[in-house]
């Protein structure tokens, strides 16, 4: 089993990337592939597992309710700029949450059982 890191950092000006470095069966989870394309709420009581390169581009707000937790898929990517998974929030964009979690999942998609 490997241990997965993260990079938390930004490109240009106001761009906050979350990288997990080297995730689709998590219970009741929900599979981010795409950019947001209008305001979201990431609800309590689901799993959210980022699988590719996700935008919240300008104008769009992501709403994430407390105690939600975010898996970011291990492993390389099908490449669009990045080629690992990524949630990536454009200048402009809004994130709204108070508290979250972030963390690694396995290729195949489980929870990392380190983190």
């Amino acid at each position: 089993m490997q241990l997965s890191h993260f990079r938390l950092f930004t490109i240009g000006i106001g761009i906050l990337v979350f990288v997990s470095q080297p995730v689709t069966a998590i219970s009741k989870s929900v599979t981010l592939w795409d950019d947001f394309i209008e305001d979201t709420t990431l609800r309590k009581g689901y799993t959210y597992l980022v699988a590719g390169v996700v935008h919240v581009p300008a104008g769009i707000k992501l709403t994430v309710e407390d105690g939600v937790t975010i898996y970011l898929k291990n492993g390389k990517i099908k490449p669009r700029v990045l080629d690992r998974a990524a949630l990536i929030f454009d200048p402009g964009s809004v994130l709204e949450a108070k508290s979250f979690t972030v963390k690694a999942a396995e290729a195949d998609g489980q929870p990392d059982k380190i983190s």
